[in-house]
């Protein structure tokens, strides 16, 4: 069996993955542990080892001086490199395969006449994706095809006058709306709560956020409903950031909440650098039964400033 962590972040990849496979932003969900760093970061260079015998995970997102991110690879039995404009809207995703066999996936986006289109080249994806943008060069919708050019699916999102998502569909090959999503957001523009519906209005899964005086997500709450009707989404999960007088990050700990009871995860961060960036983090876990289990080093970091 696999560790915990290295499950947790192969889900993760697979999430990053699924979400490159369209054109996105990345400030959206894809660099969240951006606003944590502090200083003029270039890169950071993040290896996860869950076990010294299996192969570690290894990711490295580069920074453009006015702090967007400008690619992030991730490397474990595959590598894969998504590129992104300074816009932060992916670009191209090259994978490269255990054979070595290389694909790439790019998307074109033509912010004049407010349309894009993104080709594939791996399997298990749609042939490309089309879609228009609005004016801010946001993407609005987009439109799936096969390899054979017939009609898979689409997707269709709605901004508020500050540039916010505030609402995505989700439609089929016969355009049946399956899933709604709803954005809601505080006065400073970061999200607080997200709700995903299902097609007969029941709320399948609900976020929380909650974001300290310098914007950074402090504590994320997620709530799910287990069943196909108006029932009460029950607290599933919960993560908690810590910081110290200086600002730095010293502590991650969250909570999942299974028949099995309450798990706890909690990294613990050290070996700060002269901005005040951990470079290590020590894992801990906690069990109903009361067990303890430590492993560590979990994660290091190598980051570098302009």
């Amino acid at each position: 069996m696999l560790n915990k962590i290295l499950v947790q972040m192969l889900i993760y990849i697979n999430m990053i993955m699924l979400f490159a496979s369209a054109p996105v932003l990345a400030a959206n969900d894809l660099d969240k542990d951006k606003q944590f760093l502090l200083g003029p970061v270039q890169s950071v260079r993040t290896v996860v080892v869950s076990d010294p015998n299996r192969i570690p995970v290894v990711t490295t997102r580069l920074y453009r001086r006015d702090e967007t991110i400008a690619s992030m690879e991730i490397e474990w039995e595959t590598k894969s490199i998504i590129y992104y404009d300074s816009s932060g809207r992916s670009i191209k995703t090259e994978k490269i395969g255990a054979d070595g066999k290389k694909t790439v996936d790019s998307t074109v986006y033509d912010d004049v006449n407010h349309t894009y289109v993104t080709y594939y080249q791996q399997a298990g994806y749609p042939r490309e994706v089309r879609g228009s943008l609005d004016k801010n060069g946001k993407i609005i919708d987009y439109y799936k095809y096969g390899l054979d050019g017939t009609y898979e699916g689409k997707t269709i999102s709605t901004y508020d006058d500050a540039g916010l998502v505030t609402e995505t569909n989700y439609y089929n090959k016969t355009d049946r709306h399956f899933l709604k999503v709803l954005y809601e957001y505080d006065e400073r523009g970061l999200c607080i709560v997200q709700t995903a519906y299902r097609e007969n209005g029941s709320v399948s899964r609900r976020t929380e956020s909650e974001y300290d005086q310098h914007g950074r997500c402090v504590e994320s709450r997620r709530y799910e409903s287990e069943v196909v009707s108006p029932a009460e989404c029950i607290l599933k999960s919960q993560t908690q950031v810590s910081f110290d007088g200086e600002d730095r990050q010293t502590e991650t700990r969250s909570f999942d909440w299974g028949a099995w009871g309450e798990t706890s995860t909690i990294i613990t961060y050290g070996d700060f650098d002269r901005h005040g960036n951990w470079r290590r983090g020590m894992l801990k876990y906690e069990y109903p039964n009361g067990h303890i289990k430590k492993e560590g080093p979990l994660q290091t970091r190598i980051i570098e400033y302009y």
